[in-house]
This record gives structure tokens, sequence and C-alpha cells, in this order.
């Protein structure tokens, strides 16, 4: 039996059922993309995405837009501060490897006290974006701190360097201490601009708590103010009505008591 070409065909139970989303979409689409931690990119070059190895979660939250610029700038300290592990790492093995061809077995040691030295400052670097300038040895300064510090000492070594090369007329050792006191001098100065924003933020931010905290509702009577007071001690003095003939009453005074 064929069915007429104009008749109606219902829908099945099974095709009425709404769609059912999957769970790792609904799980992502209630995660709105402004929440979680900024992640920074330690090595220039490398865009901060999650999940990389040269990407760190840092300590700021993507939800605030002065933490956003907390991060950048942080990533920028912590690329400057990963330049100057490399090239004193760098500096160092080629000077052993003439040390030690030359016989001078000694500078081994110097040459591991500088690689652990120059991985120890980049490691407080990184903690100190990662806890957000947390404190690294308790009634001490945090790690951000420590590591704006330490560069600071080192330019102002590098700083004697360069005069004694200049005095003593090695123009090549010079040049070449002058280019690790520049690139020490902006890795401080950039340090100092994390430190002085993250100390402006966080003002800022006990002054929000502060005023949300004193200006929350309150369930009793409001305080009295000296106008409220001042207010209620107003009185209106009716002076008695004399008996007069015609004419309107004479008017109230009003008195503070």
């Amino acid at each position: 039996q064929q069915h007429p070409t104009n008749a109606v065909v219902m829908p099945t139970a099974l095709e009425l059922q709404p769609p059912v989303a999957s769970p790792l979409c609904a799980a992502e689409a209630a995660t709105p993309a402004t929440e979680g931690p900024v992640y920074v990119a330690v090595v220039p070059g490398f865009r901060p995405r999650p999940g990389s190895r040269f990407v760190i979660a840092s300590g700021f939250s993507r939800s605030v837009d002065d933490e956003v610029e907390l991060a950048r700038l942080s990533q920028s300290v912590l690329q400057l501060a990963l330049v100057n592990c490399v090239v004193a790492v760098t500096i160092r093995l080629v000077v052993l490897i003439v040390a030690l061809a030359y016989g001078y077995y000694t500078q081994l040691v110097f040459f591991v006290i500088n690689v652990v030295f120059a991985l120890l400052v980049f490691k407080v670097g990184v903690e100190g974006v990662k806890t957000r300038n947390a404190q690294c040895v308790p009634s001490c300064c945090g790690y951000l701190t420590a590591f704006f510090v330490i560069y600071v000492v080192l330019a102002i070594l590098e700083a004697l360097t360069v005069l004694i090369a200049l005095v003593e007329g090695m123009w090549l050792l010079a040049l070449v201490d002058c280019a690790f006191l520049a690139l020490y001098c902006v890795t401080a100065e950039r340090a100092r601009q994390l430190l002085d924003l993250l100390a402006a933020h966080d003002a800022r931010r006990s002054r929000v708590l502060g005023a949300s905290a004193g200006g929350g509702a309150s369930c009793g009577p409001p305080e009295a103010t000296a106008e409220m007071m001042e207010e209620a001690t107003e009185v209106v003095v009716v002076e008695p009505r004399k008996k007069q003939q015609g004419g309107p009453p004479p008017p109230a005074t009003r008195g503070v008591v």
C-alpha cells in the first residue's frame, strides 16, 4: 500500500529529545576566559600558552586589569633574568675552557660557583612571579625584592670593574664590562618598576577592601553625626498669643537650645 504524497510524517520520540551537550564542552562554557592565572613566557619569542615547558603560571589573575599589566612586566623581568643567566654561564664556560687549556684547573671551582649563583638568582625571580612576591625567608623580604637587591649589587660591582679596567687601560675588558653593566641596570630597573606597580596595586586593593568593609549595611540605627545633633537641638519656640483685635497672630520664632 502506498502512502499519499501529501501525508504528514510525525516525528518519533527519539527525534523529539533535545541534544545532550558534552560534559567537557559544558565545563569549558561554564568557565569564563577571563578567570584563572596569567601565564608568563620565560623564554623570549614564546607565547604564554598553558602547557608549555617555557611558560609558568604567575601569581596574578586575569580578572583584574592591573594584574595583567603586572604579569606583562614580570614577563619582561624574567626574560631579562634568563638572558643574564645564559650570558653569564656562556662567558664562564669560555673562560673555563681557556683556563683548562693553560692548566689552570682551579678555575673549575669558580665556574661551578658562578653557574650555581646565576641559576639561584634566576630561580629567585621565577618564585617571585609565581608567588606574587611572597617572603623568601620568614620575617624577611620577598623574592622579587631580593631579586632587585641582587641586581643592584651586581650593577654596582660591575661599575667598579669598568672603572678599574679604564684606569688600567684594558679597553676590551672595559667594553665587555660595560655591556654587562647595561644589562644589569636594565634588569634592576624593570624589577623596580614591577615592585612599584605591585605596591601601588596592593595599596589600592587595601583601600577598596577597607571601604567596602566600612560601608556595609548595618542592622542597627544609624550613628548620630554633628549635623544630626544640631538639627535635633533646634526647637521651635512659639510666643504666647496676645489678645488682639484683628490682624494675624505673631510669627513663631526659631531658636537653638
